[in-house]
């Protein structure tokens, strides 16, 4: 879900890169640039937490057999 949020805000904000006049960025170009960020860490969360836990998994498992 956060790959797909990701990619959602992504094509948001180089479309609003795309309507930029003049140089000079507005509010919506700064708005959709702060959710890619936004969404960036939630998906670098989401990794945090499998590794986490995928190495939790392998350690549980070794100390079983």
């Amino acid at each position: 879900m956060s790959m797909i949020a990701l990619g959602v805000v992504l094509f948001w904000g180089f479309w609003e890169l795309g309507r930029v006049e003049k140089g000079r960025p507005t509010l919506a170009l700064l708005v959709s640039w702060a959710a890619v960020f936004a969404a960036l860490l939630m998906l670098l969360i989401c990794v945090m937490a499998d590794v986490y836990l995928t190495h939790r998994l392998r350690g549980s498992m070794r100390n079983h057999q």
